[in-house]
């Protein structure tokens, strides 16, 4: 959300209220005690996302990266067992997206989170995910192991069109391979 800080987005996630009146915290303490854990946590939340450091800067005038993190830290606020991200690379610089990857592989290792990854960028997909299952204009092409499904023909031909070469194909395959 713009306008907000980093913090704030991610106090959102967990409903948290904005602000505080002095008078109103004094008859409010159990929710002001709640307030403070949940701020806490926000803090936790985006040190484990490596992104603490803009906590009390606006959304907006982060770096993009940062920017797609905090969408991630609003999801995780609300402690989840499963987390969609939808195309979560798009419009990252090679480097941010390279960050994505350890920072989803860390969330799925340390939380035990199930995670959905809808995602054009291969190389991503390739390097974090266990199972995949490819989709081409809504129908299911493969399902499997990133190796397996680096080999299936129909997924080759997808990504490439019928008229790929054969060297073209292996050197996709062999690159994707060095991402599996």
């Amino acid at each position: 959300f713009t306008g907000l800080s980093l913090l704030d987005n991610t106090l959102i996630g967990q409903h948290v209220p904005l602000g505080g009146n002095v008078a109103l915290d004094a008859l409010r303490f159990p929710v002001l005690r709640r307030e403070r854990e949940a701020t806490k946590r926000a803090h936790e939340i985006l040190e484990e996302l490596g992104i603490e450091r803009y906590a009390a800067r606006g959304v907006e005038d982060l770096p993009f990266g940062v920017q797609k993190l905090a969408g991630v830290a609003r999801a995780l606020a609300l402690t989840p067992s499963l987390l969609l991200l939808d195309e979560p690379a798009a419009g990252l610089s090679h480097a941010e997206v390279m960050g994505l990857g350890t920072v989803v592989e860390k969330l799925q290792r340390t939380r035990g989170l199930t995670i959905l990854l809808v995602e054009h960028n291969m190389r991503l997909v390739m390097s974090i995910s266990e199972r995949i299952v490819v989709l081409d204009e809504g129908r299911t092409l493969a399902e499997g192991s990133p190796a397996e499904v680096r080999l299936n023909p129909m997924v080759v031909e997808a990504y490439l069109g019928t008229g790929a070469s054969r060297k073209v194909v292996e050197e996709v395959q062999n690159e994707l391979a060095k991402r599996s």
